[in-house]
């Protein structure tokens, strides 16, 4: 799972969302893109084909970094490391795994299962996860493999009792993972060390987004829409009568989501607030096919003819006012951070604006601690945000 703040969106009127969604770039090259990840608000990357992208301006403009190395092959995923130290892209087929510190000098690396990367994800900078399964042309396999050593080497974790291709993974936490392939969703509680199927439903499966430990929703074809609050242990689909397929989604809070659909060659952005039991239409057009998010109170949207869209979200976010009682502050090396019962997220930032660090604190968690002993003495901010709610504070490094 991606690691990004969760802000609750409120489009009061149509007005309100025009002003706040607009066309911000265009990619130097052709294909649609495939993923798009800011490291920080101003910098980010995004990969498209064989095509690896850089912008230190927000997503103003992109500067391509990386093409020529990836000799044919089309990146087909794409993970930041939650320290933001590395990049990896996934090839769609050899096994293959292209990673960079800094975007300009690339290394290769063979996995060892000689299928397409469909999904990588790190839990932290040892700690990660990736799916192999076959290309659309042909019917291979579904393997997992794990990382304990930050992307060095992998080894194959679990093989499922499936054939096929475009498997996918969302990695909630350490432990749990969930996996789909066509119509069907598997669960672990263990690292992937085995697997259930969690449900199957009659048509194929677009997308799975788990909004907490607990909380998530998976969507389809023909309007299909599922939620889970049981960690994805089971799924309960909500019966809609609708014939256009969701593709995409991401969650702006516990029960509000922003959805791609498409019908008819057309794509529809829409916006739920009861998890899916309804949707309201917020923009129609021909230009939409994926949909993202950073960790800036940004909504990426990815379109054709190269062209980003970004969507603010900032509005209606609820900035609480009275402050936290960090301790002690200044600190020295440990920083004692209680937390609100709706924390999501917990990031820091320097003066510069660069991320530190960035936490997904459990749910039952109380308060966190934060070892500053290697930060440079100075000042930072701290940002803690979920359910439509943000706390802002500052605190001195000695």
């Amino acid at each position: 799972m991606r690691l990004t703040s969760l802000i609750v969106l409120f489009l009061a009127t149509a007005s309100t969302f025009a002003q706040s969604f607009q066309q911000a770039s265009t990619l130097p090259n052709g294909g649609g893109p495939v993923h798009v990840d800011f490291l920080t608000p101003t910098t980010g990357f995004a990969v498209q084909n064989t095509w690896a992208y850089k912008t230190t301006n927000g997503g103003q403009s992109w500067q391509t970094i990386s093409q020529e190395q990836f000799g044919g092959a089309y990146t087909y995923t794409a993970a930041c490391m939650p320290d933001s130290t590395h990049i990896y892209l996934g090839k769609n087929s050899g096994g293959r795994l292209r990673y960079t510190k800094n975007g300009t000098q690339w290394s290769e690396l063979q996995v060892g299962i000689n299928e397409g990367i469909r999904s990588i994800d790190f839990v932290d900078t040892t700690y990660g996860f990736m799916l192999l399964s076959g290309n659309s042309g042909s019917v291979n396999t579904v393997h997992m493999m794990r990382t304990r050593d930050g992307g060095s080497s992998w080894t194959d974790a679990y093989t499922f009792p499936i054939r096929g291709y475009d498997a996918k993974l969302e990695v909630v936490s350490p432990r749990q993972l969930l996996a789909w392939y066509q119509s069907m969703v598997y669960c672990s509680t263990d690292s992937g060390k085995t697997w259930t199927r969690s449900d199957s439903f009659d048509v194929n499966i677009n997308q799975v987004r788990m909004f907490d430990a607990a909380r998530g929703m998976l969507v389809g074809r023909t309007g299909l829409v599922a939620y889970t609050t049981d960690s994805g242990k089971t799924f309960s689909r909500i019966p809609l009568n609708i014939g256009y397929n969701i593709t995409d989604f991401v969650f702006l809070g516990p029960a509000q989501a922003l959805a791609l659909t498409v019908s008819q060659n057309e794509s529809t952005l829409r916006s739920t607030s009861d998890t899916g039991r309804t949707w309201t239409t917020l923009a129609t057009g021909n230009f939409l096919n994926r949909i993202d998010y950073n960790s800036s109170n940004d909504v990426w949207f990815f379109g054709t003819n190269n062209n980003l869209f970004r969507l603010n979200t900032a509005l209606g976010v609820q900035e609480e006012e009275h402050l936290l009682p960090l301790y002690p502050n200044p600190a020295s090396d440990l920083l004692h951070v209680p937390l609100p019962t709706w924390t999501r997220n917990l990031c820091v930032y320097d003066l510069q604006g660069r991320l530190m660090l960035h936490l997904k604190p459990d749910s039952e968690a109380a308060s966190s601690t934060l070892h500053l002993a290697d930060w440079p003495a100075g000042l930072y901010q701290m940002v803690i945000s979920g359910e439509g709610r943000q706390q802002t504070q500052r605190f001195i490094k000695k």
